[in-house]
């Protein structure tokens, strides 16, 4: 099962303070406009009972998705004068700092996890990827406790559910890895968070998450452990679960490759 980790919050930055655009006046405006949506969205769900939290993901997904073309956008405009064929100028009239909450960095018990100040625009949008990422393991973690209800899912039911879960796991990885490719501050300053070994680490988990879904998809063993745990399933009243030929020698290769990305993870 993934796990579910906590997604940050962040302080509220007036973008439009610190960049400016001759070309594209409105653009750090709305940018800062986006972003506030996205912060009160991530408070918002900070606040919520845990039982709740898992169907407000999606308004969360959709304001990171509201901020996110508008953060490259700067980041791509402020570094390359372009965002994709179109010439678009956007100059810095001080030095931009946005705060993030750690959610992964060590904290005094009983204690909020700190607030971290970091410089540069791709800082911010390393941090809202990341946001995104949790979000997709979040979801498929939702789909996967589907197949743990007390109401058994049917079979096209389960396959929806695993098929989604694996989507997002791999949305996950492919996340992780887009943000090894940003350029962030000196990882000698950067936060844990964000740094390289942890966005290694992070998209090897996802990958190995997704590696043993495949067996979860094609396992019988793996559906009839989880009917004789169900203490509301009267089935086996009527008849015995059946079991048909597995691909064992398959099943054990992916078990071992998922083993393989997780002790990849551990060593980064």
């Amino acid at each position: 099962m993934p796990y579910p980790f906590t997604l940050p919050t962040t302080s509220s930055t007036p973008l439009d303070a610190f960049v400016s655009s001759p070309s594209h006046p409105s653009l750090p405006l709305t940018a800062t406009t986006q972003r506030s949506i996205l912060r009160d969205a991530l408070k918002k769900h900070k606040r919520l009972p845990t039982s709740q939290q898992a169907s407000h993901l999606g308004v969360v997904q959709d304001a990171v998705n509201g901020y996110l073309p508008y953060a490259l956008a700067i980041a791509s405009a402020t570094a390359t004068g372009r965002i994709q064929d179109e010439p678009v100028t956007v100059t810095n009239t001080k030095q931009l700092q946005t705060e993030w909450r750690l959610t992964l960095s060590a904290t005094l018990p009983g204690r909020e996890p700190p607030r971290s100040p970091l410089p540069g625009i791709y800082n911010d949008v390393a941090f809202v990827l990341q946001t995104l990422a949790y979000i997709q393991v979040q979801q498929a973690r939702s789909q996967l406790q589907i197949l743990y209800s007390p109401n058994i899912p049917s079979p096209d039911r389960r396959t929806a559910a695993i098929g989604s879960a694996m989507k997002y796991l791999l949305e996950a990885n492919s996340i992780h890895n887009y943000i090894l490719n940003l350029h962030t501050q000196d990882p000698a300053s950067a936060p844990l968070d964000t740094v390289n070994s942890t966005q290694v680490a992070l998209a090897a988990l996802a990958l190995a998450e997704a590696t043993l879904i495949t067996v979860l998809k094609d396992d019988p063993y793996t559906t009839a452990v989880i009917q004789a745990r169900n203490k509301d399933d009267k089935e086996w009243m009527i008849s015995a679960p059946s079991i048909p030929k597995v691909r064992a020698h398959l099943f054990a290769r992916l078990c071992i490759c998922a083993s393989d990305h997780a002790q990849r993870a551990a060593a980064s």
